[in-house]
């Protein structure tokens, strides 16, 4: 068995917890994305690409409830642009 420090064991955890944050991340922007089209079928690149620069997982869940109830592709593009997204 391979001696770890307990600096590598913090730096493990560390890593551990962004990969587990990005996943988070990566599943919140998809589910955006995913109910668009579900609901819209045809959703334009520009707005999927401005939806993946999102890192911040609390703005998508108010994104992705934007997404469940609008009326457009138009309109969740102008919600976006109101929240300076």
């Amino acid at each position: 068995m391979q001696y770890v420090t307990s600096i590598e064991r913090i730096g493990i955890k560390k890593g551990k917890k962004e990969g587990i944050e990005e996943g988070v991340m990566k599943n919140a922007q998809e589910a955006v994305i995913d109910v668009l089209q579900a609901r819209f079928e045809a959703v334009p690149t520009p707005l999927i690409s401005k939806i993946k620069k999102i890192k911040d997982t609390s703005i998508l869940k108010i994104l992705l409830k934007n997404a469940i109830f609008v009326g457009s592709v138009n309109e969740f593009n102008e919600i976006m642009s109101q929240r300076h997204v």
